[in-house]
């Protein structure tokens, strides 16, 4: 009994230890971002197995060698993406607050959707869509390090809780989601566009709904075809079975998803008829081009 007692304590101290080493960077490594990319910017063949060694705690370098920023979160629960939460390179557990995050294709075999995230913001941002700010686009690899959006619910999360929300509150964020939906006029489809994606923005610079991220291209409304709205794409996916069954939706979250059907289709009807007016500003297909590299890496802090 005493050697099983004191094994026990070995491994207790063994485990405490290793969670101990994460962000205060007592065993932190530092990678540079482009161990993990070709010349060209393709990811390594050994991609996947080379990303599992980040944890959080490491410290990565951008590709000019000089910024660095410690990892203060690793994001595995998107599909297609894994999402670095950055923190200033001397933080520690107790003070690492990400300012911003890092998009990586999760396997390397998902570098087409990075492609298309990168690709999207050009039209977004022209089309006055709220989306994190892009910080830094690796061209030509597949890195995005935009801003880091605090928030408390997914359009999704916030229907099925939506018993745990203030009435005042309630009616704020389907307000927000209406004015949300007006700006996405522009568009007759944005990307893979559901409600995961959408989240409300707690800050009060950005208070409101934000597209988070896509995976698919975006489309642009054409003068020809003015009914498909993003508002109609969004109705469809929460009245779909993928909504019901994989993302948990059921008929007690009935009120709350009428609700935001309403909304949704009060939004749809405004945008067709905006559209069917003379002079409506439809974008040219021309800002759904490459993005080029962006400028804003000095307001990130540096070491």
């Amino acid at each position: 009994m005493r050697w099983a007692a004191w094994f026990l304590w070995v491994a207790v101290v063994a485990v405490v230890g290793a969670a101990g080493q994460g962000l205060t960077g007592a065993q932190a490594t530092e990678f540079d971002l482009r161990r993990f990319f070709e010349g060209n910017g393709e990811p390594i063949a050994l991609y996947d197995a080379a990303i599992m060694e980040l944890t959080p705690g490491d410290v990565v370098r951008l590709d000019d060698g000089i910024r660095r920023f410690k990892v203060g979160g690793i994001h595995q629960d998107g599909m297609k993406t894994l999402v670095l939460d950055l923190c200033a390179p001397e933080a520690t557990g107790v003070d690492c607050a990400p300012f911003a995050v890092l998009r990586m294709p999760k396997e390397r075999t998902e570098r087409e959707f990075m492609r298309k995230t990168k690709a999207g913001y050009k039209a977004l941002m022209r089309g006055g869509v709220p989306v994190p700010q892009p910080y830094w686009v690796w061209q030509p690899g597949y890195v995005i390090v935009a801003e880091h959006v605090p928030h408390q619910y997914t359009l999704l999360s916030a229907i099925k809780n939506r018993g745990s929300i203030p009435d005042r509150q309630w009616l704020r964020m389907l307000s927000k989601l209406s004015a949300f939906m007006d700006k996405t006029e522009a568009f007759s489809k944005l990307g893979d566009l559901h409600a995961g994606q959408l989240v409300f923005a707690t800050s009060e610079r950005r208070g409101g709904w934000m597209l988070l991220d896509w995976t698919d291209a975006h489309l642009l409304a054409q003068p020809g075809e003015i009914t498909r709205t993003a508002a109609s794409q969004l109705s469809t996916w929460l009245t779909s079975a993928n909504a019901m069954g994989g993302h948990g939706l059921a008929r007690a979250h009935s009120d709350a998803l009428s609700d935001v059907l309403d909304v949704l289709s009060d939004a749809h009807r405004r945008i067709v008829l905006r559209r069917n007016q003379p002079g409506f500003p439809f974008l040219d297909s021309k800002c759904l081009g490459r993005v080029t590299p962006l400028s804003y890496l000095d307001e990130i802090p540096t070491h």
